[in-house]
């Protein structure tokens, strides 16, 4: 399938036999973040900003998805303790888990 001029960045799913963008809330979703997670912005001159969806696509896609690393950090934090290391693992697990 070939993407379309302007747009072609964006994450496209087929839907009765069409292809429509998908929402940026559906991103968020599919990365495990919160509805709404990159709704917000602040400006320069650190003001609140609703975010237009453009820079939520953006952020999204320059994410890592959050069920991804904390399943990484907690295989890391069983081969740290595998391997004796307990004090670093158990630090690893909790520093994990504090973001959950």
């Amino acid at each position: 399938m070939r993407a379309s001029k302007g747009g072609g960045d964006k994450p496209h799913v087929l839907a009765s036999r069409a292809v429509r963008r998908l929402m940026p809330v559906e991103c968020e979703r599919l990365m495990g973040l919160e509805d709404g997670y990159t709704a917000w912005g602040i400006d320069d001159d650190g003001s609140r900003i609703e975010l237009v969806d453009g820079p939520r696509y953006k952020i999204i896609g320059n994410g890592v998805g959050k069920p991804h690393t904390l399943w990484l950090g907690r295989r890391l934090a069983a081969d740290l303790r595998e391997c004796g290391r307990a004090n670093c693992a158990s630090l690893a697990v909790e520093t994990m888990e504090v973001g959950a």
